[in-house]
């Protein structure tokens, strides 16, 4: 269990699922306002857009646990703005170096949109 924001980030337990494009989560993760990810829930990791060519490969992989928070939360119908802020707390909770975090948040923030409520 991950409890958001609640001690030192050690890690957040996954498994790739065939195919490797998406990975379940094998831990719960308990959001700051008390709401659970539950263990089983399975996204595709991807919180920047793919259409962003050569800045997706520099970004991809940077964040798992910003992610799979991320991937929840526009799923669950959870306001965007939100949700993107609640990503970029996780990131750096996460230790994603500044350098990498403000540009996947901001293409998030840009791009975001294209997926909320898919």
């Amino acid at each position: 269990m991950i409890e958001l924001f609640k001690g030192t980030y050690t890690g957040v337990s996954v498994r790739h699922l065939p195919g490797g494009k998406t990975v379940r989560l094998l831990e719960r993760i308990i959001l700051p306002d008390g709401t659970t990810i539950p263990a089983g829930f399975i996204c595709d990791l991807d919180s920047v857009a793919r259409e962003l060519g050569p800045l997706y490969t520099w970004l991809k992989g940077r964040t798992v646990l910003g992610a799979i928070v991320h991937d929840y939360c526009y799923r669950h119908h959870r306001p965007r703005k939100q949700s993107d802020q609640l990503f970029k707390q996780v990131m750096a909770w996460e230790q994603v170096r500044r350098r990498y975090r403000l540009p996947i948040y901001w293409a998030v923030r840009g791009f975001g949109w294209f997926f909320v409520y898919e």
